[in-house]
Parts: structure tokens; sequence; C-alpha cells
């Protein structure tokens, strides 16, 4: 039941701006008394907004099942002594991922397909309802196939190039890559939007793959515009060679991935990592707040879900940042960093902010919630403490690195004092906001331990409980 309702929930979030707010951009654009080109102009930013949507959320989805697509080692361990063949095994996997991509491409495009595929007929974006219907249907969809598989396909050859402890050791910059490429489609459509001519026959925006998707609408509705079918012939032929290719990567290397995961050591290169953070907790004089500084720490780092749910607002915020630097540079060039500009100084201020709430909503989200009993009858007095561990985890996390980067970006751009400044003033205002965001945390010692997956010993009780999942 949990699980249903997150995807219940999922999809209402994801399509709620498709009903929103074409109901705007359509009694604001598509006007009786408007002209032919400023009709034919607006159809296909109309069309654009649903397969941006589209391509965005879907992108999404993918990167929320990135570590599940390919088999791991619980994977490994339980499905390899069952006497089921493997190409069940493979045949089982695709299914599932396409009946996941299948539900939220019809969870998401159901309804608009019914309110705004005729709307967008009635202009003229289409030959007859019928085939406004199907073109509405078939180009949403396979925008979204086209990205839940290329993302299926680049995951497996990171996984074949680099290898299984490779990918997982890139896995956040990746999903944070991503997930500020998904978003900045949805970032950059007004501007796509001023570079986009009625008839898709020129322009920068034809590299983009979303309108080559608009030309597959074109093509199915029966009244293409001039480079549509090129388009249209992009479209398909992307979305087939991605899906070729997920498929392919996945059949040929199921068996592969699947030995690697049981032959592979554990804990290797994790262990130097953990050694590291400890020697990093001998800076604090209290026990209780060096132990839930290395909770924090290491809770974070193992639990796969927890790391996802913080690169997601780590992109957000990248693509606000280039969202707003794009424009400068487009517009001044490299010039445009000789001087401090608001959105040069905003940028690590974004960073931080970001950073912070999603480390913040991690940190309430528990990771087992058997084990929270055992912590809360260990719970420490001196709760002051537990709450400078998480204080400093966050700072650790956030705060010092978006300080850094501001410290090195306005040295190596506008000089000492220039950096000295505005490194202060981001600390400064990190250190704020950290402040502000443990003012919810009621019960920190709870909270804190309640997320944690992966239980070692530390020294919180002094050989407290030590528990491996």
């Amino acid at each position: 039941m949990p699980q249903a309702q997150l995807v219940i929930w999922s999809l209402a979030f994801l399509a709620t701006p498709g009903l929103l707010y074409p109901i705007q951009f359509a009694t604001g654009t598509l006007r009786t008394d408007a002209s032919p080109e400023s009709i034919a102009h607006g159809l296909l930013l109309f069309r654009l907004f649903f397969i941006t949507l589209t391509m965005t959320s879907i992108g999404l989805v993918a990167l929320v099942i990135w570590d599940g697509v390919y088999p791991d080692r619980r994977d490994a361990r339980i499905l390899t002594p069952l006497p089921v063949p493997g190409r069940t095994l493979i045949g089982a996997r695709l299914l599932a991922l396409a009946a996941l991509c299948g539900i939220f491409v019809v969870g998401i495009n159901a309804i608009p397909t019914i309110l705004y595929a005729p709307t967008i007929t009635h202009f003229g974006g289409a030959a007859n309802q019928v085939r406004g219907l199907l073109a509405f249907v078939i180009a949403n969809g396979l925008a979204g196939t086209f990205v839940f598989s290329a993302l299926v396909t680049l995951q497996g050859i990171a996984l074949n190039v680099g290898g299984k402890r490779a990918t997982d050791r890139l896995s956040v910059a990746m999903q944070i890559l991503f997930i500020a490429a998904l978003l900045q489609m949805i970032f950059l459509l007004p501007r796509v939007a001023t570079m986009l001519p009625a008839d898709l026959a020129s322009g920068p925006a034809r590299a983009m793959p979303s309108v080559w998707f608009v030309g597959l609408y074109d093509v199915i509705g029966g009244r293409p515009a001039a480079g549509a079918p090129f388009l249209a012939t992009l479209a398909l032929a992307a979305t087939a060679a991605s899906v070729a290719g997920s498929i392919l990567l996945f059949v040929m290397t199921h068996a592969r991935l699947t030995k690697r995961a049981l032959e592979a050591k554990e804990g290797s290169t994790r262990e130097r990592r953990l050694l590291s953070l400890n020697r990093a907790g001998n800076l604090f004089a209290s026990a209780t707040t060096r132990a839930v500084f290395l909770f924090t720490l290491k809770s974070l780092s193992r639990s796969r879900s927890h790391r996802l749910l913080v690169a997601m607002y780590v992109g957000g915020a990248t693509a606000l940042v280039v969202s707003g630097l794009l424009p400068a540079v487009v517009r001044d060039g490299l010039a445009g960093f000789t001087r401090p500009t608001l959105e040069l100084l905003s940028a690590p201020l974004v960073m931080t902010f970001w950073t912070l709430i999603g480390l913040r909503v991690a940190m309430s989200i528990p990771i087992e919630p058997k084990a929270n009993w055992v912590f809360r009858l260990g719970e420490p007095a001196d709760r002051m403490a537990a709450l400078d561990g998480m204080r400093a985890a966050m700072i650790v996390v956030a705060v010092l690195p978006a300080s850094l980067f501001a410290f090195v970006t306005a040295l190596t751009l506008w000089g000492v004092w220039a950096a000295l400044a505005h490194t202060a003033i981001c600390s400064m205002m990190g250190w704020a906001l950290v402040e502000v965001l443990m003012m919810g945390v009621r019960k920190p010692a709870q909270e804190i331990t309640s997320y944690n997956f992966f239980f070692q010993r530390f020294e919180i009780g002094r050989k407290l409980i030590k528990v491996r999942s």
C-alpha cells in the first residue's frame, strides 16, 4: 500500500502542471481574434510545453529507480539460486521497466489528451479530431519513452565501461547532472519559445530533442509545417535507437553484472572513506556530538534513496544557477564575469539553500523505522550536543563546499578582498539558514538516529548496538 500511494501522489504531482498552466496559456494566446501566424506559433508552443513536461517527468521517474534498473548484490543473492532461467529474469525486469514507464506516461497525459488535444485540433493543429488525439498520445508517449530508455542506456554504458564500483562513485554526480539537464528544459522553455520559428525549418531550437517530437506531432496530425518531416524522422530514429540500446545492453550484460555483483568485494573503498570520516569526527570534544556527526554523514552516504533525494535538490539548484547565468553568457560572453552581478553572487547562496533543505528533508525520513526503538532507549541526555552534531553535518555537507566555491570563483574573477567579503557573506547566511532549519527539531537525538540504515559501533553508550542490514 505505501508503494501504491507513492505512485498515486507522484502521478498527481507530475500531472498538475499539465492541467493548470495550459489554461492560462490558451486564454492568452489561442484567441479567435489573433492572427494566423500568432495562432500557428502558439500551437507550436502549446505542443512543446506538453512534450517538454512529459520528458522531464519521465526522466525524473527514471532517475528515482536508477539503482534498481540493473541487478545488484541483493538481486544476485536472492534470484541466482532459484530454478528460473536467465531469460525469464531478463524478460521480467524489462517488462517491469516498460510497465513503470507506461504507467507514468499514461498517468501524466491521460487527462490533457482529453482536455487539450481537441483544443489544439480546433485551432488548426491537426487535420481532424482523431488524428489530433493520436498525435498527442504518440508524440508525448514516444518522447517519454525516449528519455526513459536513454537514461537506462547511459547507465548500462557506465556500468560496462567503468564497472559497478566506479558507477556507484559517480552515481550522485550523474544524477545531479541529469536532474539539472531535465529541469533546465523547463526553465529554458520561455527562451526556446522566442527562438522557435513557426515553420520549424531553421533555428538553433531544432537541435533540442523536444522540438523533434513537436515535428512528429505535426506529421501525425496531418498538417506538418516546413521542416517537420525531418524532425519527425529524428524523433523516431532517436527513440528506436535508445530503446534498442537499452534492451541490448541489458540482455548482453545481465549475466555478467550478476556475476560481478556476487564476486565483488564489499566495503574496501567504503571502509577507507569511513576512516577519514572518523578522523574528521575527532575535531569535536563531545563524544555525543562526534557520534551524531558521524551517524549523519555515514547514513547519508550509505542510503541510496537519501542520496538521490539530496541529489534532486542539488540538481534543482544547479538548474536554477545555470538558467540565471546562461542568458548573461549569451548576452555578454566571458566579459559578463568580470564584475559582480546578481546572478554570479547568488549562485553559492542558491546552492547552499537547496542543499540544506534537501538535507533537512532527508534527515526527517527514516531509513529503517523498525530500528528506531533502540535509539529511543539510548537517547543521550545532552540533547544540545546531539543538535551540535547534526548542525555540524549540515555545515560540512552544504555550507562549507558552497563557501569554498564562492571563495575560489571570486578570487579568480575579482581579487582577494572581494573573495573574502563574498565568502564571509555566503558562510554567515548559510549558517543562519542552518539555525533556522534546526528550530523545527523537537527531539533531536530521536530524529537524527531514526533514519540510519547501517548501524555500526559508535561512542553513544559505549558499544550500544551493532546492526548489520
